[in-house]
């Protein structure tokens, strides 16, 4: 989406269909980038939607609409490109950020422990997959078993779901984070410590870095967007 002058300012409203809800503007179907109607999944995220557009002023600033572009994603990419998605998330498995781990200084080779292998206990029981650790840069082997324990489960979201997923694992570096957070195991602000802790002691060690400081910000936020993106496709029965 690009930013566009506006000229006037549509009346928003929510046509129901089942359980799909049509955003309108000034009763025509608001378009999506490539022309697709806007119909989402549940009447909180059409109405976030609608709050969002109802709050652009002279200009249509897609950096103001957050809810709006991951909506947009789901309808024109995730409907057509799911494979693509699944492969692409399903890649971390092999990079798991929670698998590498340090085996030296032992304070930082404790601290990862103590703070990861209780998330991969987690992915065990919750996706049946066992992940293995290891130290250093390449990429850890892991079981046939396990990656397709996980791609089963990426697989089982629906595109918009995916979408929030696939934010999230990019924001955090972690397949694992990332499903954390959209199965409702872990806070942002949980995420971003557990991403970042190998920053966060060597800061601990030679002091505070304002861009990694600045940086963790922005993640949190990002993450922040997820968790309201999860809330607002929850069906309430």
């Amino acid at each position: 989406m690009k930013e566009t002058p506006r000229k006037t300012s549509p009346v928003y409203a929510i046509e129901v269909d089942g359980q799909k809800f049509k955003v309108l503007a000034d009763a025509k179907p608001l378009k999506t980038p490539v022309g697709k109607d806007f119909i989402l999944p549940t009447q909180k995220l059409a109405d976030a939607v609608i709050d969002e557009w109802r709050a652009q002023k002279d200009k249509i600033n897609p950096a103001t609409m957050p809810l709006t572009q991951l909506a947009a994603t789901a309808i024109d990419i995730a409907s057509k490109d799911r494979g693509h998605i699944v492969d692409q998330l399903t890649a971390y498995v092999g990079s798991e950020l929670l698998c590498h781990q340090a085996d030296h200084p032992e304070a930082l080779k404790q601290l990862q422990h103590n703070t990861w292998q209780p998330l991969l206990d987690w992915c065990a029981l919750r996706f049946d997959a066992l992940l293995q650790t290891g130290s250093g840069i390449m990429p850890i082997k892991q079981t046939p078993e396990a990656k397709q324990a996980l791609k089963r489960t990426i697989e089982s979201y629906d595109d918009f779901r995916l979408v929030g997923l696939r934010h999230a694992v990019d924001v955090s570096g972690s397949l694992i984070l990332g499903l954390a957070l959209a199965e409702k195991h872990l806070s942002p602000e949980q995420i971003v410590k557990a991403a970042e802790l190998d920053a966060d002691f060597q800061m601990q060690q030679w002091g505070e870095d304002p861009a990694i400081v600045q940086k963790q910000k922005d993640m949190l936020k990002e993450l922040e967007l997820c968790q309201k993106w999860f809330e607002l496709l929850l069906v309430v029965i």
